[in-house]
């Protein structure tokens, strides 16, 4: 999606809407359901013209070559991976290991960004806080009267993706 007022293209996370058949859509908390900027580098890598290509072919979920399971979209992809990680030897097998499986990039981004000291990464990972801004801690019930939209501080959130950069080289796909 974009946002017409700022322009800035981003995932919604939500559990409304249509879907792939066998996908049940959910999310765990309220601050679940967030908008999160997609990275100027996704962008450069052509990531709006793929999702086109999917749209235009009927699919409805982002990767149609990972078919729903249990009722996940992920499931398939998720099971890909740990398998890839396992087949280039990098899946660490110590006893509460971090590299197992998609959390393991959630689990990076955090780390990551509280390294850097970068402001506002629990809004883009969907974890609870309990401040909202610059108030700091507030009340379960001032929360109550807390009417932002949901893409209302989608530039904050866009400047928090940017800092993101594990100085890494990418070349966009042919196709």
């Amino acid at each position: 999606m974009q946002d017409k007022e700022t322009g800035v293209y981003y995932f919604y996370l939500t559990d409304e809407g249509e879907t792939a058949e066998g996908v049940d859509k959910s999310i765990k908390t309220n601050s679940s359901r967030r908008v999160v900027p997609i990275h100027s580098k996704l962008l450069d890598l052509g990531l709006l013209d793929y999702v086109e290509r999917v749209k235009a072919d009927n699919h409805k979920i982002i990767f149609p070559q990972w078919q729903p399971r249990g009722g996940k979209a992920s499931a398939n992809a998720g099971k890909w991976f740990t398998r890839f990680v396992e087949d280039v030897d990098i899946k660490d097998v110590t006893e509460g290991a971090r590299l197992s499986g998609f959390h393991s990039f959630r689990h990076t981004f955090i780390t990551w960004g509280m390294f850097k000291k970068i402001p506002g990464i629990f809004d883009i990972t969907g974890h609870e806080t309990e401040s909202v801004d610059g108030f700091g801690k507030i009340s379960a019930v001032a929360k109550g009267y807390w009417t932002r939209g949901i893409a209302d501080n989608i530039l904050e959130k866009q400047a928090t993706i940017e800092q993101f950069d594990y100085g890494l080289s990418f070349y966009r796909p042919t196709l």
